[in-house]
This record gives structure tokens, C-alpha cells and sequence, in this order.
């Protein structure tokens, strides 16, 4: 499988850039047109730092889809899958952390920075890594505008020093994502390996 991802300066006096940054479902949108399809199907992942838009997918991220001015073109790369078990990785992940409330069954964002980092430390084993450094900041919501109503996403950033252990995994995790709230800039998962 291939993945590639693009990382795009977005212009924020653009008026749709400007709306889009504000607005995770109108990134939501914006993304998958990128992909031409849905955000399942292209196993589309994005999230957002300021003004850069990182965009991640299994199919060809199409710019000329976005509207002129809307962003310049920092780097395109495709994403390593082939990790080696035992290199030592920096991490970064922007994720959504719930848990599931027992009486209602219904999920529930963390607020909490000790259960956020449980959180992440339950979570990386299953990516296939194995972490010696985690770090957490809580992050401004993310707010949109959904047919169905208004959007709330708790954010956190997680950024750390891990061991790759599982190889496979860690390829699943780096193309899935990781937690809930993919659609709206959650989920996308970086590493890149340290040089010794």
C-alpha cells in the first residue's frame, strides 16, 4: 500500500482557508475532495497546527482541488511503512482520548492531563510501540458546524521517544490513525526515525 502525505501553508486571508481553519467539519469536507471519495475508503487523515495542514491518504492527495490561494505546497512525501523492529522513533500524535461511560455506553472526551497520558500509554502498544518518552499538551478545542449540529472535539498532542516492537502494527497504526474523531484532525499518527 502506498500512502502519501502533503503539507500545505494554508493562507488565512484566503476567505474559504480563513473558514476552514475555524470550522473542522468544512476541513472535514475540504479534505475528502482532496481524496475524491470518503475518508474510510481513502483512509484519509489530517490535522492542523496553526497554518499548516498536514493531509495523509492511500490515494493521490489531488491540490488542484482547493481553491487558488488557499495554500502553498511546503512538502509532498510518501509515508515509510517498513519499520524496523528495534529503531528508536520520534513520535507526535493529535488525538481525540475518551473512554466509554459505563451506564449510557456513551463516549466521553478526557479532560484530565494523567488520564490523557494513561490514555496514549494504553494506546501505543497496540501501534507497535513500545514508548521511553511521553509528553502531553491539551490543545484549543476543535469546534465545527455539522448538519446534524454543532461539533465539539477535545485535542490533545502527544509527542514522545518510542521503540518500535511490533513492525506490522505500527504500519496499521501509521495508516488507521489512532482513537476516535479521525474525520476532524485526530488520529494521524507521524514518526520518523532518530539518528544515532
Amino acid at each position: 500500500m502506498n500512502v502519501q502525505q502533503v503539507l500545505l501553508l494554508l493562507n488565512p486571508r484566503h476567505p474559504v482557508a480563513a473558514e476552514d481553519m475555524r470550522d473542522v467539519q468544512r476541513m472535514h469536507v475540504r479534505t475528502c475532495r482532496m481524496v475524491g471519495t470518503s475518508r474510510a475508503d481513502a483512509r484519509l487523515l489530517w490535522r492542523i497546527d496553526g497554518r499548516i495542514l498536514l493531509v495523509q491518504a492511500a490515494r493521490r492527495i489531488d491540490l488542484s482541488e482547493l481553491p487558488d490561494g488557499y495554500a502553498r505546497l511546503i512538502e509532498q512525501r510518501d509515508v515509510p511503512l517498513d519499520w524496523q523492529r528495534g529503531a528508536v522513533v520520534r513520535w507526535e500524535l493529535v488525538a481525540n482520548p475518551t473512554k466509554c461511560e459505563p451506564r449510557t455506553k456513551r463516549r466521553i472526551g478526557l479532560s484530565d492531563p494523567d488520564a490523557c497520558a494513561d490514555w496514549i500509554e494504553s494506546r501505543l502498544p497496540k501501534a507497535g510501540l513500545r514508548p521511553t518518552r511521553i509528553d502531553v499538551w491539551q490543545l484549543p478545542l476543535g469546534r465545527g458546524c455539522h448538519p446534524r449540529g454543532d461539533l465539539v472535539v477535545g485535542r490533545w498532542l502527544f509527542r514522545g521517544i518510542a521503540v518500535v516492537d511490533d513492525p506490522e502494527a505500527l504500519a496499521k497504526a501509521l495508516v488507521n490513525g489512532i482513537g476516535k474523531a479521525k474525520a476532524y484532525g485526530a488520529g494521524l499518527l507521524t514518526v520518523e526515525e532518530l539518528q544515532p
